[in-house]
């Protein structure tokens, strides 16, 4: 059950990555874009402290899917073994049950050999498609994040900067104002092709932990410990899937509310009077809030995280309870 739950979440993720490739490849060449306009060494490694979370959390991710399918598709049908019935009928276990309309009997060779093959390739088909939207998550959110320090850093050099360089006071202002809306349009931008593959993650992963724990729960009070395993590196994998875009959700709100509060501590009193009129507007888009939310429903942050996972153990003991 938890298995096929999981194989039509992906199937729908996959149709909405499709749906939206067009924004994509959008938000991909907005993002390239950024990296040709800035040429400042001191933003390019600001910008380069970002990209280390997405590498970080791309080896993370990879290890934990190809483990998962490791465990499901090869090693579980290997530990069963084969199955003798009471007419003396072995069967072989496979990765997942089929259903072949009776074309062909799937436990006779090579339909057998083949059939497990494709299982195989299928697991990997499966957590490549969350590891590219887990990755492009990542990627555009951290982005963002670096060009809100960046952004940050404009702020500040205008102001210290002011006393000695007046004539350019203007201009280093206006600079500052294109880099922040333009860096509001890229997450609108994100907000708007993304939420609909966050909101099948997080809703998709929820239903997914919910049956994987009361699997676990109900092999374990069977005694059935060979099975306890897969179910654990399968928790833990749907679980980090959740925690990763919680995880950029919040460090987007933290960087956001650092912009808001920069703008309110900077000493603007160093700019000239006359150009002070321009700051207005700075502060004014600084405290407009940016988030990231699942479907325009609930925003990702670590609470929600926690949420989460408390409301999937809730109803996994319900579950426990009800089926008792």
């Amino acid at each position: 059950m938890p298995i096929a739950l999981y194989n039509v979440m992906v199937f729908m993720k996959y149709n909405c990555l499709l749906m939206n490739q067009k924004n994509i490849i959008r938000c991909i060449e907005y993002l390239e874009d950024d990296l040709e306009r800035i040429i400042d060494p001191c933003h390019r490694d600001i910008i380069k402290s970002k990209v280390r979370y997405g590498k970080r959390f791309f080896v993370v991710i990879c290890v934990f899917m190809h483990v998962t399918v490791f465990y499901w598709r090869i090693c579980v049908p290997l530990v069963k073994g084969n199955v003798v019935t009471a007419e003396n009928i072995t069967i072989r276990p496979l990765p997942s049950t089929g259903y072949y309309f009776n074309l062909f009997d799937d436990q006779v060779s090579p339909f057998y050999e083949v059939i497990f093959i494709l299982q195989c390739l299928q697991g990997l088909v499966t957590i490549y498609i969350n590891i590219i939207i887990c990755t492009l998550a990542v990627i555009f959110v951290m982005h963002a994040c670096s060009q809100l320090e960046i952004f940050i850093n404009l702020l500040e050099s205008v102001v210290v900067n002011a006393e000695s360089d007046k004539e350019n006071t203007n201009f280093k202002l206006a600079v500052a104002v294109k880099h922040h809306i333009r860096v509001r349009r890229f997450l609108q931008k994100i907000e708007n092709t993304m939420n609909p593959l966050y909101f099948m993650d997080i809703f998709g992963c929820s239903a997914t932990i919910i049956f994987l724990a009361y699997c676990l729960m109900m092999d374990w009070n069977a005694h059935q410990l060979k099975n306890v395993a897969p179910y654990i590196i399968s928790l833990s994998s749907v679980t980090f899937q959740i925690f990763v875009f919680c995880f950029v959700g919040e460090q987007l709100t933290l960087q956001d509310e650092k912009v808001a509060l920069k703008s309110c501590v900077l000493e603007w009193n160093r700019i000239p009077y006359k150009e002070a009129k321009n700051v207005i507007p700075i502060v004014i888009l600084s405290n407009c809030r940016m988030k990231i939310t699942a479907g325009s429903i609930v925003e990702l942050s670590l609470h929600t995280f926690g949420q989460v996972i408390k409301t999937s153990v809730g109803y996994c003991n319900m579950m426990r309870t009800i089926m008792q």
